[in-house]
């Protein structure tokens, strides 16, 4: 703004099928080309040759991804982005005209000047995708000739200005609601009642003491609003309070907001406006929510229960309004993710936990990030300590604080709109923990039972311990919380180090053992029937039968570290799977990505490098082939989103469920999981980890949604994002490697050539 020279241009195309737009197009140089037509546009392996195949029913989706594509260009800075569309009227710019504003992008427009632009039966016989006269008669008479990029671009100002405007009256209505109750006690005491006053008073200063080293007990109040220990839980105001976020806040944006509608949408949101999970324990996790996806992909319907099974990063931190929130995790994009955050909830506390060493290219980005948000005083990072040389904090965790009590959330998205948007990821919600009515006395004395969900979240946190620490508070911060157990779910994590004795059990796969046997020993019997109890008094070895019974071992991530030239480590890890039986037997499934599979992804062969299996690595181990099948997801519809997420778990194939189920952070490496070692002579004494991990367990039984029978299930559900049963690699499939010489072009011309990557025509699919 202000006549400061845009970022980039944005050119839309215009005109009818069969006008010239094709020809129009080529003549860009270096421009990312995206386009609708391009998701119905898939090459066949066998010919190299473009199919085309329209479904009307999809054309949504695919409009909503060309938007998709066009946001991420522009976040990247890319300085030419054509929009190769009709776009016959300005509601089918508009969204595009809102992504230019937002990103200071000019807008041009580009229409075909051929003689019969206009003329419906020379374009039906000119056009390449056979769409009728009566189809082109149809546009023609939307088609809108008189409106220019200027008139465009104040249209989609004033929607954005309208939406802005009515969304900061709403939420400010339900502030000053909020604080009169606060003031009036609410049904509560008047010192639990001001917290709510007390958390808008809190300036930037003030919010950004919480997590100083050293901060005071007083400041920490003023923030939370009193003494946690000694208000109690739920009180009259917090009662009041939550009406406010699911009633006021939810109803009346639904109600005023009009086209920009929706929970927690931002001013200027076109994404399609998603059902809000108020109880994320329906199931056992969430997929990450990806542009485009329908109604009918993100509910099922199991017995008499409509099942969200998608959220976003938008949707998980409106659930409640934040006090404070910590984030772990390993790759961050720091303005993307504030922009996540409620506007009520951007100056409030928040620490980012990362692993960048100072004066490495992770730490300068996020410097940089810090920089663009104006170094704000309410954000501090933070480097996670004891990291070894050769490890990361790949821990993709967040503690959300809120004046209900503490909501925990572990999964597998780094903090960037890719891995959120374009991948297929997966998040666990918690429950929301009360605060203790009991103050903690002590910091280092755990208050949850042993062998509990809150007893492992303890001692995870534990481990980023230190003098001085700004996470000593944050660890003070959650024990004040009530966690306890929840459903029987437990948490495998790993740090960096080389544990012994007592401690060797604790982490890595020596805990996924641990647990794997308890849950084995405690599920004899899942099927009621007396048939059922008697063939299934103990669960089969993995990988054998018993009458009409087997299980096998299912391991599926995003990245394969060394494993040596020999299934030795392997064989270990499977035996920590099968909960100390011998592993050597077999029985394993692994799941990765094909290289047509990354190819033909959304995101092409980019979508690669977030899945790292190097050329080198893989001529080292290439028996790891023998385990490998397919990545597929078509029962929801994200075989186009390559994955990024990592389960493992134990499938029974008779019963057509989990025994038991991890979503983690840990790939498939030495580094995630730890290697027994010898010390003094003396076989398997430590467990060596070099980087911080964590996933969640679930116990059993777990039926995936994607199985048939499914909907019909009255035991717990998981969308695992694969298709069941696994189909193994065929003789021409190729594991992807992310440094492989791929010469055949993804949707967007990306491939090597001269063992360097080129694009020869930069197309994008759109999918």
């Amino acid at each position: 703004g202000g006549g400061a020279r845009p970022k980039g241009r944005l050119i839309l195309m215009r005109g009818l099928p069969g006008s010239g737009k094709s020809s129009l197009v080529k003549s860009f140089s270096n421009a990312d080309i995206v386009s609708a037509d391009s998701f119905f546009t898939k090459t066949d392996p066998r010919t190299g040759e473009e199919v085309y195949n329209y479904n009307p029913k999809q054309a949504f989706i695919a409009h909503s991804r060309c938007q998709a594509n066009v946001k991420k260009f522009m976040e990247a800075g890319r300085p030419l982005i054509v929009v190769d569309n009709t776009n016959i009227d300005a509601s089918s710019m508009t969204p595009y005209a809102k992504l230019a504003i937002q990103n200071d992008y000019s807008v041009e427009f580009r229409e075909p000047t051929t003689a019969w632009r206009f003329d419906v039966d020379t374009l039906a016989r000119r056009n390449q995708h056979g769409v009728t006269a009566e189809a082109i008669e149809k546009q023609l008479k939307k088609y809108d000739q008189k409106i220019t990029p200027t008139t465009l671009l104040e249209k989609a100002q004033t929607s954005l200005d309208r939406a802005a405007k009515k969304q900061a009256a709403l939420y400010e209505n339900a502030r000053q609601s909020a604080l009169m109750r606060g003031a009036s006690g609410g049904g509560g005491t008047a010192s639990s009642g001001g917290g709510v006053a007390a958390a808008a008073a809190t300036g930037p200063s003030s919010a950004a003491s919480l997590f100083r080293p050293g901060a005071g007990k007083a400041k920490a109040s003023a923030v939370g609003g009193g003494n946690p220990a000694k208000r109690p839980h739920p009180s009259g105001t917090d009662d009041e309070l939550d009406r406010l976020e699911k009633a006021q806040l939810e109803a009346a944006i639904k109600a005023s907001l009009g086209e920009d509608s929706g929970a927690g949408a931002a001013p200027g949101d076109d994404r399609p406006k998603r059902r809000r999970v108020e109880d994320p324990t329906q199931v056992a996790f969430q997929l990450t929510a990806v542009p485009g996806q329908s109604e009918r992909q993100e509910v099922r319907v199991i017995g008499d229960r409509e099942v969200p099974y998608t959220t976003s990063l938008r949707d998980i931190l409106r659930l409640n309004i934040l006090e404070s929130s910590v984030q772990f995790n390993y790759e961050y994009d720091l303005r993307w993710m504030v922009s996540q955050y409620h506007a009520n909830s951007r100056k409030k506390p928040l620490l980012v936990v990362h692993g960048c060493d100072s004066g490495t290219a992770g730490a300068q980005r996020l410097q940089d990030d810090l920089g663009a948000l104006g170094r704000p005083e309410n954000i501090r990072l933070i480097k996670a300590p004891h990291l070894d040389q050769y490890g990361t904090h790949h821990t993709k965790m967040m503690l959300l604080f809120s004046q209900r009590g503490l909501r925990v959330v572990i999964g597998t998205p780094n903090m960037r709109s890719s891995d959120w948007e374009c991948m297929t990821n997966a998040v666990w919600v918690s429950p929301v923990f009360p605060r203790r009515v009991k103050a903690v006395d002590k910091q280092d004395k755990c208050e949850e039972k042993p062998d509990t969900l809150g007893w492992d979240l303890w001692e995870y946190l534990s481990a980023y311990q230190g003098k001085g620490s700004a996470l000593n508070q944050i660890l003070r911060k959650v024990q004040a919380h009530d966690i306890g157990d929840v459903n029987g779910i437990r948490l495998v994590g790993s740090v960096p180090g080389r544990h012994r004795k007592e401690s060797k059990a604790k982490w890595g796969h020596m805990k996924l053992r641990s647990l794997a046997r308890c849950n084995l020993r405690s599920a004899d019997d899942y099927d009621e029937s007396e048939a059922g109890a008697a063939a299934a008094a103990a669960p089969p070895r993995v990988g054998s039968i018993r009458g009409e019974r087997a299980d096998f071992l299912v391991a599926q991530c995003s990245s394969i570290g060394s494993l040596g030239p020999e299934a030795k480590w392997l064989t270990t890890f499977k035996q920590s799977m099968a909960g100390g039986e011998d592993g050597r037997s077999g029985g394993m499934k692994f799941v990765w990505p094909t290289v047509e599979a990354v190819r033909t992804s959304s995101l092409g062969y980019s979508s690669g490098g977030s899945i790292p299996f190097a050329e080198a690595t893989y001529r080292k181990q290439l028996w790891l082939r023998g385990y490998a099948h397919h990545w597929k997801a078509e029962w929801c519809e994200r075989t186009p989103f390559s994955p990024h997420i990592k389960t493992f778990g134990r499938w029974s194939e008779s019963d057509q469920r989990f025994r038991w189920l991890l979503l983690t952070s840990h790939n498939l490496s030495k580094a995630a999981w730890g290697e027994l070692q010898a010390v003094q002579g003396v076989k398997n004494e430590q467990l060596f980890i070099r980087s911080y991990e964590l996933g969640v367990f679930f116990p059993a039984p777990l039926v995936p949604l994607g199985v048939a029978g499914a909907d019909d299930s009255a035991s717990s559900c998981a969308p695992v994002p694969y298709d069941l049963p696994l189909e193994r690699y065929g003789l021409q499939d190729e594991m992807w490697r992310w440094d492989g010489d791929w010469t055949v072009p993804d949707h967007t011309g990306k491939h090597k050539q001269g063992g360097q990557w080129v694009r020869t025509v930069r197309r994008s699919s759109d999918f």
